[in-house]
């Protein structure tokens, strides 16, 4: 009975064990990586149990007076 959530989280731990990414290039660059790292790398191995749960998953960055933001969408709450 529990078997898709046990494959869909096993699939999220292999694809992030080892991940590493950066944003490099320049002082934006630092910046847009401090974001990147605190709003997108720390949560990404849940939010792709998510996606190969539910079947897709859109990050969507947008800007806000506290920095950049990102918003997941699942693949129920949007149109491709």
């Amino acid at each position: 009975a529990n078997l898709a959530p046990a494959i869909a989280s096993e699939i999220a731990r292999l694809v992030t064990l080892e991940l590493k990414s950066e944003v490099t290039g320049g002082p934006a660059a630092d910046y847009l990586n401090e974001q990147y790292q605190r709003k997108v790398i720390k949560d990404l191995r849940r939010y792709v149990e998510y996606g190969c749960a539910k079947g897709g998953l859109i990050m969507k960055p947008y800007i806000t007076k506290q920095g950049i933001e990102v918003q997941f969408v699942q693949a129920d709450c949007f149109f491709p």
